[in-house]
């Protein structure tokens, strides 16, 4: 709490410091999201190569479906 207020000092009003506190949960909703229903926690490999490939994925997949749950009439929740 002391950092939201040393960055008040600086200028910043209210509702921005109130929208970048609500990020965190954003943050971390969408994590756990990541790591539960796209299974970015499931890889088991021993090369960075590997692990990247497999973020960038769970990264992409994660991004087309949230575009077409965000775009959708008939939004329905990921599994």
């Amino acid at each position: 709490m002391g950092h939201t207020f040393d960055v008040a000092r600086h200028g910043y009003a209210r509702p921005d410091l109130v929208r970048i506190a609500k990020l965190r949960w954003r943050i971390e909703h969408d994590y756990r999201e990541l790591k539960t229903a796209w299974g970015l926690d499931h890889f088991e490999g021993r090369s960075f190569t590997g692990w990247h490939r497999h973020v960038t994925l769970v990264a992409a997949a994660h991004l087309f479906l949230t575009e077409q749950r965000r775009t959708s009439k008939n939004a329905k929740p990921c599994p």
